[in-house]
Protein backbone atom coordinates (compact mmCIF):
# COMPACT_ATOMS: atom_id res chain seq x y z
CA UNK A 1 0.00 0.00 0.00
CA UNK A 2 1.18 3.65 -0.67
CA UNK A 3 1.10 5.87 1.71
CA UNK A 4 0.70 9.36 0.53
CA UNK A 5 0.62 12.67 2.58
CA UNK A 6 1.28 12.78 6.55
CA UNK A 7 0.46 10.71 8.84
CA UNK A 8 -2.59 11.83 10.00
CA UNK A 9 -4.10 11.10 6.66
CA UNK A 10 -2.79 7.64 6.72
CA UNK A 11 -4.45 7.18 10.37
CA UNK A 12 -7.84 8.36 9.27
CA UNK A 13 -7.53 5.81 6.37
CA UNK A 14 -6.84 3.36 8.80
CA UNK A 15 -10.17 4.15 10.55
CA UNK A 16 -12.49 4.33 8.00
CA UNK A 17 -11.19 1.06 6.36
CA UNK A 18 -11.89 -0.73 10.20
CA UNK A 19 -15.16 1.20 9.79
CA UNK A 20 -15.98 -0.38 6.38
CA UNK A 21 -14.38 -3.79 7.21
CA UNK A 22 -16.51 -3.90 10.18
CA UNK A 23 -19.65 -2.51 8.35
CA UNK A 24 -19.67 -5.23 5.97
CA UNK A 25 -19.26 -7.92 8.46
CA UNK A 26 -22.52 -6.05 10.15
CA UNK A 27 -24.86 -4.45 8.01
CA UNK A 28 -26.81 -3.51 10.56
CA UNK A 29 -23.88 -1.04 11.69
CA UNK A 30 -23.82 0.71 8.52
CA UNK A 31 -27.51 2.01 8.31
CA UNK A 32 -26.21 3.52 11.45
CA UNK A 33 -23.10 5.53 10.20
CA UNK A 34 -23.17 8.43 7.88
CA UNK A 35 -19.86 7.59 7.06
CA UNK A 36 -20.57 5.11 4.98
CA UNK A 37 -20.34 6.87 1.32
CA UNK A 38 -17.20 8.37 2.75
CA UNK A 39 -16.04 5.09 3.19
CA UNK A 40 -16.57 3.44 -0.04
CA UNK A 41 -15.25 6.36 -1.54
CA UNK A 42 -12.24 6.19 0.31
CA UNK A 43 -11.54 2.93 -0.60
CA UNK A 44 -12.43 2.99 -3.97
CA UNK A 45 -9.07 6.10 -4.05
CA UNK A 46 -7.16 3.63 -1.77
CA UNK A 47 -7.67 0.98 -4.49
CA UNK A 48 -7.27 2.99 -7.33
CA UNK A 49 -3.94 4.75 -5.59
CA UNK A 50 -2.67 1.13 -4.89
CA UNK A 51 -2.96 0.24 -8.55
CA UNK A 52 -1.31 3.43 -9.86
CA UNK A 53 1.45 2.45 -7.64
CA UNK A 54 2.26 -1.31 -8.30
CA UNK A 55 2.27 -0.02 -12.00
CA UNK A 56 4.35 2.78 -10.84
CA UNK A 57 6.33 0.39 -9.46
CA UNK A 58 6.93 -2.06 -12.66
CA UNK A 59 7.66 1.32 -14.46
CA UNK A 60 10.33 1.68 -12.06
CA UNK A 61 11.87 -1.61 -12.61
CA UNK A 62 11.83 -1.53 -16.29
CA UNK A 63 9.26 -3.99 -16.52
CA UNK A 64 6.84 -4.10 -19.77
CA UNK A 65 3.14 -3.20 -18.63
CA UNK A 66 0.16 -5.53 -19.23
CA UNK A 67 -3.04 -4.84 -21.88
CA UNK A 68 -5.02 -4.02 -18.66
CA UNK A 69 -2.50 -1.95 -17.05
CA UNK A 70 -2.11 0.16 -20.02
CA UNK A 71 -5.69 0.74 -20.21
CA UNK A 72 -6.01 1.67 -16.68
CA UNK A 73 -2.93 3.87 -17.11
CA UNK A 74 -4.18 5.45 -19.81
CA UNK A 75 -7.94 6.45 -17.87
CA UNK A 76 -6.24 7.53 -14.94
CA UNK A 77 -3.46 9.43 -16.07
CA UNK A 78 -2.65 10.60 -19.47
CA UNK A 79 0.81 11.87 -18.80
CA UNK A 80 2.59 8.96 -17.26
CA UNK A 81 0.78 6.72 -20.11
CA UNK A 82 2.08 9.22 -22.50
CA UNK A 83 5.83 8.44 -20.93
CA UNK A 84 5.17 5.02 -21.10
CA UNK A 85 5.00 5.14 -24.61
CA UNK A 86 7.69 6.67 -25.39
CA UNK A 87 10.00 4.64 -22.96
CA UNK A 88 8.26 1.49 -25.06
CA UNK A 89 9.25 3.30 -28.40
CA UNK A 90 12.83 3.69 -27.19
CA UNK A 91 13.18 -0.13 -25.24
CA UNK A 92 11.93 -1.45 -28.91
CA UNK A 93 14.74 0.35 -30.72
CA UNK A 94 16.69 -0.82 -28.58
CA UNK A 95 16.00 -4.24 -28.62
CA UNK A 96 16.37 -4.22 -32.21
CA UNK A 97 19.69 -3.22 -32.34
CA UNK A 98 21.00 -5.23 -30.01
CA UNK A 99 19.37 -8.10 -31.84
CA UNK A 100 21.59 -6.97 -34.63
CA UNK A 101 24.80 -7.60 -32.51
CA UNK A 102 27.24 -9.24 -33.66
CA UNK A 103 28.56 -10.10 -30.53
CA UNK A 104 28.25 -10.14 -26.73
CA UNK A 105 30.21 -7.03 -26.71
CA UNK A 106 29.09 -5.22 -29.37
CA UNK A 107 25.47 -5.48 -27.41
CA UNK A 108 27.46 -4.02 -24.31
CA UNK A 109 28.47 -1.17 -26.27
CA UNK A 110 25.11 -0.46 -27.31
CA UNK A 111 23.56 -0.68 -23.90
CA UNK A 112 26.35 1.73 -22.75
CA UNK A 113 25.73 3.80 -25.42
CA UNK A 114 21.48 3.87 -24.94
CA UNK A 115 22.28 4.55 -21.21
CA UNK A 116 24.87 7.74 -22.01
CA UNK A 117 22.12 8.86 -24.02
CA UNK A 118 19.72 9.08 -21.76
CA UNK A 119 21.97 10.36 -18.75
CA UNK A 120 23.48 13.15 -21.47
CA UNK A 121 19.76 14.43 -22.28
CA UNK A 122 18.80 14.96 -18.52
CA UNK A 123 22.55 16.71 -18.21
CA UNK A 124 22.16 18.94 -20.73
CA UNK A 125 18.17 19.95 -19.77
CA UNK A 126 18.09 19.94 -15.96
CA UNK A 127 15.37 22.90 -15.87
CA UNK A 128 13.57 20.75 -18.38
CA UNK A 129 13.53 17.28 -17.13
CA UNK A 130 11.78 14.87 -15.29
CA UNK A 131 13.76 12.68 -12.94
CA UNK A 132 11.65 9.66 -12.69
CA UNK A 133 11.15 9.93 -17.13
CA UNK A 134 14.70 9.02 -16.78
CA UNK A 135 14.82 6.79 -14.17
CA UNK A 136 12.14 4.89 -16.18
CA UNK A 137 13.66 4.98 -19.17
CA UNK A 138 17.04 3.94 -17.93
CA UNK A 139 15.24 0.71 -16.18
CA UNK A 140 13.64 -0.38 -19.33
CA UNK A 141 16.81 0.01 -21.37
CA UNK A 142 18.49 -2.16 -18.31
CA UNK A 143 15.62 -4.59 -18.49
CA UNK A 144 16.03 -4.94 -22.18
CA UNK A 145 19.65 -5.41 -21.94
CA UNK A 146 19.39 -8.23 -19.53
CA UNK A 147 16.84 -9.79 -21.41
CA UNK A 148 18.88 -9.78 -24.11
CA UNK A 149 21.97 -11.12 -22.62
CA UNK A 150 19.71 -13.96 -20.58
CA UNK A 151 18.15 -15.29 -24.07
CA UNK A 152 21.07 -17.39 -24.64
CA UNK A 153 21.83 -15.39 -27.94
CA UNK A 154 25.11 -17.52 -28.98
CA UNK A 155 28.28 -15.92 -28.77
CA UNK A 156 29.57 -15.19 -32.43
CA UNK A 157 33.02 -14.19 -32.79
CA UNK A 158 33.63 -11.03 -34.65
CA UNK A 159 36.44 -12.62 -36.53
CA UNK A 160 36.76 -16.26 -37.94
CA UNK A 161 39.38 -17.95 -36.73
CA UNK A 162 40.01 -20.12 -40.14
CA UNK A 163 42.32 -18.47 -42.58
CA UNK A 164 41.04 -16.30 -45.46
CA UNK A 165 41.58 -18.60 -48.34
CA UNK A 166 44.32 -16.52 -50.25
CA UNK A 167 46.49 -16.64 -47.55
CA UNK A 168 46.06 -20.50 -47.37
CA UNK A 169 48.28 -21.73 -50.18
CA UNK A 170 51.42 -19.72 -49.26
CA UNK A 171 50.73 -20.07 -46.00
CA UNK A 172 50.69 -24.42 -46.58
CA UNK A 173 54.14 -23.49 -49.20
CA UNK A 174 55.94 -22.04 -46.79
CA UNK A 175 54.97 -24.67 -43.88
CA UNK A 176 56.03 -26.95 -46.31
CA UNK A 177 59.09 -25.18 -47.23
CA UNK A 178 60.17 -24.93 -43.35
CA UNK A 179 59.47 -28.94 -42.72
CA UNK A 180 61.87 -29.81 -45.91
CA UNK A 181 64.74 -27.45 -44.45
CA UNK A 182 64.30 -29.14 -40.89
CA UNK A 183 64.46 -32.30 -42.02
CA UNK A 184 67.75 -31.72 -44.59
CA UNK A 185 69.41 -29.99 -41.16
CA UNK A 186 68.42 -32.92 -39.46
CA UNK A 187 69.58 -35.39 -41.56
CA UNK A 188 73.20 -33.50 -42.45
CA UNK A 189 73.59 -33.57 -38.20
CA UNK A 190 73.39 -37.37 -38.54
CA UNK A 191 75.50 -37.78 -41.55
CA UNK A 192 78.41 -35.48 -39.94
CA UNK A 193 78.48 -33.58 -43.68
CA UNK A 194 76.35 -29.89 -43.26
CA UNK A 195 73.98 -29.75 -46.44
CA UNK A 196 73.01 -25.82 -47.49
CA UNK A 197 69.59 -24.93 -46.81
CA UNK A 198 67.21 -24.26 -49.17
Amino acid sequence: MIISGSLNNYIQQKNLRFKAERNLKNPSLAAKGSDSCQISRLLEEDESRRKLGDITTKLKMGKTLTDKEKEYLKQQSPELYRQYQMIESERSACSKQLSKARSRKEGAAIHQAKLYQIWDEQRKNPSNSDPELYAYRTAAIQDEYNEYRTKGKEYRPEQSRSRPKDLAAPAAALRNKVIANYQAVRQSTSSGKPQSLQ
